[in-house]
Order: C-alpha cells, then sequence, then structure tokens
C-alpha cells in the first residue's frame, strides 16, 4: 500500500490502462507481471506504481472469494451509502458523463476508456456527494487513524500523499477524466474535484484548484490562477512548421541546382530516415512511459510525435530520390 513493492513503473505501465475482457481482468493482468525484474529489494525504495495496488486488488479478490467490485460494493458502497458509485463497466456505463480528451487545451468528446482491471488502482466512478460520504469516514471514523499515524516513503502514506501543513491528498485520472481529493484532520475539511476533460499536461492546473480551495478554507491567502496552457503543445507544433518549412526550402533549392550534388546530402536523407525510426522509442524513454500510455493520456501530442516522424521519414526519401537521380543525370 505505500508503493514499496520495487517494480518499475514502465513494468507497471506495460499492464495497466490496457483492453481486457471483464471476466477475471485482474487475475489475468497480474498474470502478465510474472517474471518482472525487481529495480530494488520489496520495502527498501518508495516508487509510485498503479500495478501496486492491482495487486492488493488481485489479493482481495482472492482472499475473499469475491469480484473486486463485489468486494467494494459490500464492503465499501453499501455500508456508506455510496449509491451512486460503482466499481464495474456495468454500473456506470448508462449514468457516465460525456467523456472529453484535451487538443490543445480544447474538450473533444469521446467514447469512455474503460480498463476492466484497473479498478483497484482507478476506473472507479462516483459522484461528489458519494465521495464526501468517504472523506467524511476517513476524517471522523476513529477505524481509519490509522492512515495518520502510518509511515510511508516520498510523504505516501496508505493510499494518501502528505504534506507539513496536515493536507492528505490524492488525484487520478483515466484518458478522459480527472479527479482530486484532499482532506486535513486538523482544520475537520475535506474537498473533492472531478472533471470529465483530460490531458496529462493539465495535472498542474487541477492541483492548483484543489490547493486553492484548500487555502481559502484554511483562511489563507492564495493567488488563484489555475489557467489551463497548452505550452508543450503548442511549443512542438510551432517546432513542426518551422522545420517544414525548411525542409521543403531544402528540396526545392536542391532541384534547382544546377551544380552535382554533395554526398552529404544522401547522409542527411539516412539520417532523417533514422530519426523517424527511432523518434517514438525516444519519446517513450524520456518519459519512462509505454507508447500506448502517452496516446491514451496525450493523443494531441502523440499525433504531433507521429507528424514528425511522418515529416522525417518523407523527407528522408524525398531527399534521398532527388539526390540519387539528380547525381546519376550528372554523371551521365
Amino acid at each position: 500500500m505505500n508503493h514499496l513493492s520495487g517494480i518499475s513503473p514502465s513494468d507497471s505501465f506495460s499492464v495497466t490502462d490496457t483492453v481486457r475482457e471483464p471476466e477475471n481482468a485482474i487475475a489475468e493482468a497480474i498474470q502478465e507481471l510474472r517474471g518482472v525484474t525487481l529495480v530494488s529489494e520489496p520495502g527498501e525504495n518508495y516508487a509510485y506504481n498503479s500495478v501496486n495496488y492491482l495487486l492488493l486488488g488481485g489479493l482481495i479478490e482472492s482472499m475473499s472469494s469475491m469480484s473486486f467490485s463485489d468486494y467494494l460494493d459490500s464492503e465499501v458502497f453499501e455500508p456508506l451509502e455510496m449509491t451512486n458509485s460503482s466499481a464495474d463497466w456495468e454500473g456506470i456505463e448508462d449514468d457516465l458523463v460525456t467523456a472529453h480528451v484535451s487538443w490543445f487545451g480544447n474538450p473533444v468528446s469521446t467514447d469512455a476508456f474503460y480498463d476492466h482491471a484497473g479498478a483497484p488502482y482507478g476506473y472507479i466512478a462516483s459522484t461528489t456527494e458519494d465521495l464526501s460520504k468517504f472523506l467524511s469516514t476517513v476524517l471522523f471514523d476513529d477505524s481509519s487513524d490509522e492512515i495518520f499515524e502510518g509511515e510511508g516513503g516520498d510523504n505516501y502514506v496508505y493510499g494518501w500523499f502528505y504534506n507539513d501543513e496536515g493536507d492528505y491528498y490524492h488525484g487520478g485520472a483515466t484518458p478522459e477524466y480527472r479527479s482530486q481529493m484532499m482532506f486535513n484532520e486538523d482544520d475537520g475539511f475535506g474537498l473533492v474535484l472531478l472533471t470529465n476533460k483530460y490531458n496529462f499536461t493539465e495535472d498542474g492546473q487541477v492541483t492548483e484548484i484543489v490547493d486553492g480551495i484548500g487555502s481559502i478554507l484554511k483562511g489563507e491567502p492564495y493567488d488563484f490562477s489555475p489557467g489551463s496552457n497548452s505550452h508543450m503543445q503548442w511549443g512542438l507544433l510551432v517546432a513542426f512548421v518551422i522545420i517544414a518549412v525548411l525542409m521543403l526550402i531544402h528540396v526545392i533549392r536542391l532541384i534547382k541546382k544546377p551544380a552535382i550534388v554533395k554526398r552529404w546530402q544522401f547522409f542527411l536523407s539516412v539520417v532523417c530516415l533514422v530519426i523517424g525510426a527511432v523518434l517514438i522509442p525516444a519519446v517513450s524513454a524520456a518519459f519512462s512511459t509505454p507508447w500506448k500510455t502517452i496516446w491514451l493520456f496525450a493523443p494531441d501530442i502523440a499525433w504531433l510525435i507521429i507528424s514528425f516522424v511522418a515529416l522525417y521519414v518523407l523527407f528522408g526519401i524525398v531527399l534521398g530520390v532527388v539526390t540519387f537521380d539528380k547525381r546519376s543525370i550528372d554523371k551521365n
């Protein structure tokens, strides 16, 4: 529960947020972890990984002889009268608010993505009213006191991040939805924010909104400026246009050039083809995230990267063809 398993983030991402059949989805996902190499001994180093809670879900199913969804219904939702909460697709598909992905900060409606093995680490649908009941229990029920007494890693304990001000908080996201909760035992308040638009570049804005509301409830001053931005997307788009224009100018000048083409032109063609081939794996490695996860949680950035791949490959092919034809003509 404190993310001290030693499983690497890359192994976690390879299993989570995946399309599966509903039946035995959690057990199937756990089987895919067989043979993974731990990056540290269990209990030594903190590393946040959703797959740790996937394993917890599998343990609950094994010990209770119930599905994880049924267990939550029986042990959490029904006792707390969370009547609008569900941990399986059948329980939410008819009442789910419209899903949106974010393109350059703008909402675009889409069908909701659902991982049938994802309920232990996400993919639970609820309402602000139901989650308020949950937070009230965490705050005022003596049975949850161990949350405040536990020791985790990197300011994380038993499913909650915490800070020196006594705030406990956690956020979560599926490709089209984002949630964040916070509570403070000393000040006696809890709050929850739910949205139906998501892109991982907008995490900062959601956190700032929740922090701002928390500061207001504590009577503290706060510079509230959660304006959304898409700097990464716009930066990539500008770079794409500039590079595309430069490549076009280069090809036009090369076609019109009467002199013999230099060999470095063909070398440039090969370099561009190599860049096109390795760009997606390089981006995945830079973010330590599989490409399918980037595709799900930032589709606008994924399409821009694909556009760069197409641009470099096309330029490499055109440059190679023009160079080869030019050298052949000049040699003749």
